[in-house]
């Protein structure tokens, strides 16, 4: 099962908006429209702590369309494509990867 949290319906600008905003963090990935949210050292399990080194460093994709934004809530390892350490996000994830997609639209004065 693949958890997401999805905004549709947004008013394109708010999108291009963040998608400016993405870019000049440097998470912009090398598909177009997707980027990577850094998931904090301190949300990673015991798991993706062992794996680190090899795997890490650990991450989500958020998808922006012309009027939505989709965040996948499955913990990636940017270094590796299949591996034990990537994990559906648990619920303290979850909440904190949701709370921080929306700390980044109240900065770019978008709708929430």
């Amino acid at each position: 099962m693949m958890r997401v949290y999805l905004a549709e319906d947004l008013p394109p600008e708010c999108c291009r908006r963040l998608t400016a905003f993405l870019r000049e963090r440097n998470y912009a990935s090398a598909v177009d429209g997707l980027y990577w949210l850094p998931v904090p050292e301190s949300l990673w399990t015991p798991l993706q702590r062992e794996h680190a080194a090899r795997c890490g460093p650990y991450a989500v994709s958020l998808e922006i369309g012309e009027d939505f934004l989709r965040l996948e809530l499955l913990v990636r390892a940017r270094n590796r494509l299949h591996c034990a350490c990537i994990e559906p996000a648990d619920s303290p994830t979850r909440q904190a990867l949701i709370d921080r997609l929306e700390e980044l639209i109240a900065q770019c004065d978008l709708p929430h």
